[in-house]
């Protein structure tokens, strides 16, 4: 997505060991690719093709790839597309953040962060509704875990250029 994009973009600017870009939508994470390809040329990075709600296939990329940090930005963020799939919605924002925090758990993960949305605070929608409840679940996990990882939340607001800006 654009936030997760603009992400690996920055975090590229530090030359990491490894970035692993994971999304499950193949046309955005293969133009993020040819992006990349120009501008890195000496950064290494791999491209996944998953799921966050299909916990086995969340198990396997961890497992191949065992990342020290995980940013979650993966999310249905649009609110029409929310309000006329909710149960999608719940799938990836929920059921995916919990699947993504448990399996970095199994894995001991440094540090999770997970992306929210300003629609969080007092939801409207069934998008609103669906981040403040992964909110919920990404603390609770922190509060209840008193070891690795460190789970932490943070939101944004509308972001100028990204897809489905106003």
């Amino acid at each position: 997505g654009s936030i997760g994009s603009e992400m690996a973009r920055q975090i590229l600017k530090y030359s990491p060991k490894q970035l692993v870009l994971l999304d499950q939508a193949e046309s955005p994470i293969y133009e993020l690719d040819m992006e990349l390809r120009s501008k890195f040329k000496e950064c290494n990075w791999e491209i996944v093709i998953a799921d966050v709600s299909n916990y086995t296939r969340m198990t396997n990329v961890f497992e191949s790839f065992a990342p020290q940090v995980v940013f979650h930005a993966a999310a249905y963020k649009q609110v029409p597309s929310c309000e006329f799939y909710p149960v999608e919605a719940m799938k990836t924002n929920v059921v995916g953040t919990d699947n993504v925090i448990n399996v970095a758990t199994d894995y001991k993960i440094s540090k999770i962060v997970c992306l929210s949305t300003d629609k969080a605070v007092y939801p409207i929608n069934a998008m609103g509704i669906s981040k403040a409840l992964m909110e919920k679940v990404a603390v609770s996990k922190s509060i209840s875990n008193i070891k690795k990882p460190i789970i932490c939340v943070t939101r944004y607001g509308n972001v100028m250029g990204s897809r489905g800006s106003v």
